[in-house]
């Protein structure tokens, strides 16, 4: 077995959840102490850095590096464990698998920067965050006003032959709906909020897929790979509800009624034009990103890099996602491309192929050698 994949099995096992109600601050802080463990045995300089209300974040490397790897180690949660064929962070390895919550998403991408660090300590740099998952606003929104590299490196799991240039824009959405209660065998007497519920979110699910959307030039070429990879509706707004709560019991009218909603925002929307438009029909926007990209000659370069191994990648706006916009929206390039794919993450039975940890860390090394001259 390759360290790649010891070390994502062994970063599988500690339960780094870092949603409410499922918080577990005592797995994101053995994660923690575990990487920074292992980077000091490797001669990596590591700091665990608490930056904002006890969220243990890692900083490696060198100390102003001109190439940055980004990362997190927090995880969602398992959700119904029985619907698992194996415990979530058992870190298992079989059939040239790692398996267990977070092996995709982002344990994998992960272990291959900290094998990347390992074999250019004064060179790179590296910062993981503990809160990914829940938007980075306790790590990676703060340090990025600390820093600023000349590249950005993210390992996300980007699908072995996506090179993730830009991702569309994110609005996370709620929704309160008041109602009057009555016997559910006199529902005329009340007034249904979830029904009012539900015709809110219909009518704004209308609303959206009716807008327009114009692509920028630049990029209709990688939505026409992310079009081919994800699903015609990349290249939309979509609208997912992820948590719905109504009633107490069936035989009651229910009287409040709440939904939360991830809705994603393709490039050439105006984020701040459908934010008001939500806002008018009574959701209230809870948290909000722009959608960005970079290309470039950092582009250039890694894509060429994985040619000469043997990797032909293409451009892809990715419908997800990740830290580095954070580093764009600052005019700071920013590349993703990381072992495992997006149709993996978040789901029951999550694995990693250690193939992919092996090739993604190929390609890294390859591409390292070049661009360190580069920033030279």
């Amino acid at each position: 077995m390759r360290e790649v994949s010891y070390l994502t099995s062994e970063l599988v096992k500690y339960p780094s959840v870092s949603m409410e109600p499922f918080l577990n601050s005592k797995g994101i802080k053995e994660a923690s102490v575990f990487i920074a463990s292992w980077l000091k045995e490797n001669d990596v300089k590591v700091q665990v850095l608490d930056l904002d209300n006890g969220w243990p974040s890692i900083i490696a490397g060198a100390t102003d590096p001109k190439i940055l790897l980004l990362g997190h180690f927090d995880v969602v949660p398992p959700g119904d464990e029985k619907a698992w064929n194996f415990p979530p962070f058992s870190g298992e390895i079989e059939n040239g698998k790692v398996m267990g919550r977070g092996s995709n998403d982002m344990k994998g991408g992960v272990a291959v920067f900290m094998e990347l660090l390992k074999e250019y300590p004064n060179q790179l740099g590296m910062f993981l965050s503990p809160d990914e998952e829940v938007g980075s606003l306790h790590s990676t929104s703060i340090y990025v006003n600390k820093i600023k590299p000349s590249l950005v490196l993210v390992s996300e799991p980007s699908g072995s032959t996506n090179l993730v240039v830009g991702e569309k824009g994110m609005i996370i959405a709620r929704i309160n709906i008041a109602g009057k209660t009555a016997h559910g065998s006199l529902p005329w007497r009340g007034e249904s909020s979830l029904t009012n519920l539900l015709n809110s979110l219909e009518k704004l699910k209308n609303m959206l897929s009716n807008m327009s959307v114009k692509i920028p030039e630049p990029l209709r070429e990688a939505y026409n790979n992310s079009q081919r990879i994800f699903g015609e509706d990349t290249i939309k707004i979509t609208i997912s509800v992820g948590v719905l709560s109504s009633g107490t019991v069936p035989t009651m009218v229910p009287d409040h009624s709440t939904a939360k909603l991830d809705i994603r925002i393709p490039h050439g929307v105006d984020i701040n034009y459908v934010s008001e438009l939500i806002r008018e029909m009574g959701f209230e926007v809870e948290f909000s990103t722009e959608p960005n990209y970079y290309l470039g000659k950092w582009e250039e370069l890694f894509l060429k890099s994985a040619r000469e191994v043997g990797k032909n990648l293409v451009e892809v706006i990715d419908p997800a996602d990740n830290d580095g916009r954070l580093f764009r929206a600052r005019n700071i390039p920013s590349l993703c491309y990381g072992p495992g794919n997006e149709f993996n993450s978040h789901v029951y039975n999550e694995f990693v192929e250690e193939s992919e940890l092996e090739n993604t860390l190929n390609v890294y090394t390859h591409f390292i050698k070049g661009a360190i001259s580069e920033v030279n």
